[in-house]
């Protein structure tokens, strides 16, 4: 994963998945795509009955890095990015545990 801004633990059936990128949790295109790849990991596991999602800091999730999008002169990135995006909400649309 990069740059650790997206980590879980399993804790008595519990998994608790974490985004935190300060300073308001605005995902690159890398970090949707390692959280769609933690909900893949743990929807396999079976030592979770349920899944909470939550952020550090003062923002649950800005949404996408703007940073990432600005710097794009030739329109892929964003392509990039919204696609990742879809693929993550859908990773935890289809999780087989409950997602909170």
């Amino acid at each position: 994963m990069t740059e650790q801004s997206i980590s879980y633990e399993v804790r008595e059936l519990i998994a608790e998945v974490t985004i935190d990128r300060p300073p308001v949790n605005a995902l690159s295109s890398s970090e949707w795509k390692d959280l769609t790849e933690v909900f893949y990991s743990i929807g396999s596991r079976n030592d979770v009955s349920v899944v909470i999602l939550t952020a550090a800091g003062r923002g649950f999730c800005a949404g996408a890095d703007i940073q990432e999008t600005a710097a794009d002169t030739n329109g892929r990135i964003i392509v990039q990015v919204n696609k990742a995006c879809r693929e993550c909400f859908a990773a935890i649309y289809d999780c087989p545990v409950p997602v909170i």
